[in-house]
């Protein structure tokens, strides 16, 4: 017996559907572009467009749903950003939704945008925390730590959960690393708050103990007493030997003896995983080896967490860096551009932002084919009546 598999004239029902569509008939519509879903489950725009006809008939639910199918698609297909921006139009029509800021937040590290990610995520925490379930909230830190192991505040907000967890071995553990991570920035009543925090836990710990006499015998500033001993003692301080190696690694790199640096660096690194110098040098070394896409990931890595520490010096000196070597990177134009809109100079945001767009139109980023009509509505909002926008209008539109 002789079988035929008919195959949909997509055209066709495409043609029904806006027929349908046109005439107010949605349900009808909607249940062409099934038709096609069917055939097609992984083409995420079917799924778009069925849920905007559910908007129009107004069942926000089920276009919710519909959505959901479109960004789960996009996301499986690599069109990280429309996957993004679908996940937004649900966060519209859904705030209570929250849990798609954990998606977001994948996505944009996905992207390189670590400072976005981590206020994704920071966003999906705070939600946990208010709706009271603690470890889901301990579970998201954790990622922004995992992500940002330079935020403090979030290494705190572990600590705090670990406790209410009753995980005490692993909220020490974290004090303990606040405490010096706080104590080596000299911001020392910080660091007694984090070793009084483990002496609570464990009153026996002897670094906590040792950290709080030291502290109270030198008048609430180890650093001014480290400097004197230092001085009288005619001996190098206990740190004085990461200093030094720093330095060293710093002389290697100039010197472009790269490979001695790295083991210097790496050696470090070891004793203080995610040391923001040591990290910074590492991203130094990688772009003067000419490693243009590992460095790359390090410096937007560095400079998305400066920007949004407010520390705009050094994250334009970090940005600046890349672009001096590779003008035309994309990412970074991007970066750059965001740094001057924090800074409230709209002008100079426009400015590296068109840059962006202009490299985008001649080369488009791969599995990212929207990011110029993204940057461009921020130009639009930041200067709609600028000649940037006509210039970049015009070159969109092939006009130019």
């Amino acid at each position: 017996m002789w079988r035929f598999d008919l195959a949909i004239d997509r055209s066709s029902v495409l043609l029904s559907a806006q027929l349908f569509a046109s005439r107010g008939q949605f349900d009808a519509a909607i249940n062409e572009w099934k038709r096609l879903s069917a055939e097609s489950p992984g083409d995420g725009s079917i799924f778009n467009s069925i849920g905007e006809l559910h908007l129009k008939r107004r069942a926000t639910n089920d276009a919710v749903a519909a959505f959901s199918q479109a960004a789960n698609a996009f996301r499986a297909e690599g069109a990280t950003l429309k996957a993004i921006a679908t996940f937004k139009k649900i966060l519209k029509l859904d705030p209570s939704r929250y849990d798609l800021f954990r998606h977001l937040g994948d996505l944009n590290a996905e992207r390189g945008l670590l400072s976005s990610a981590v206020q994704d995520y920071l966003t999906l925490g705070k939600h946990y925390l208010k709706a009271g379930k603690s470890k889901d909230a301990l579970d998201i830190y954790k990622k922004i730590v995992s992500q940002d192991p330079s935020n403090l505040d979030a290494q705190q907000r572990v600590a705090e959960l670990c406790l209410q967890e009753n995980m005490q071995d692993e909220a020490t553990k974290v004090y303990l690393q606040l405490g010096r991570e706080r104590s080596a920035q000299q911001r020392y009543a910080e660091a007694k708050d984090a070793y009084q925090a483990v002496l609570r836990i464990d009153p026996a710990n002897s670094e906590a103990a040792q950290f709080i006499e030291h502290l109270t015998k030198t008048s609430e500033n180890p650093g001014l007493a480290a400097k004197k001993g230092a001085g009288s003692a005619g001996g190098q301080p206990k740190s004085a030997e990461p200093l030094n190696l720093l330095s060293e690694a710093t002389r290697r790199i100039e010197e472009k003896q790269f490979a001695g640096a790295e083991a210097i660096l790496h050696q470090l690194l070891t004793k203080e995983p995610g040391n923001p110098e040591v990290c910074q040098l590492l991203a130094k070394l990688h772009l003067r080896r000419g490693d243009l896409q590992v460095a790359l990931g390090e410096y937007r890595y560095l400079a998305g967490a400066a920007l949004r520490a407010q520390d705009y010096v050094k994250a334009e000196m970090l940005i600046t860096d890349v672009l001096a070597v590779e003008p035309e990177s994309v990412a970074m134009l991007e970066l750059y551009g965001e740094l001057y809109e924090a800074k409230g100079d709209a002008p100079n945001a426009v400015l590296q932002y068109g840059k962006a767009i202009e490299l985008l139109l001649e080369h488009p980023e791969p599995g990212m084919p929207t990011l110029h009509e993204e940057l461009f509505e921020k130009v639009a909002a930041l200067t709609p009546d600028s000649p940037t926008v006509k210039k970049l209008t015009a070159l969109m539109n092939g006009t130019a």
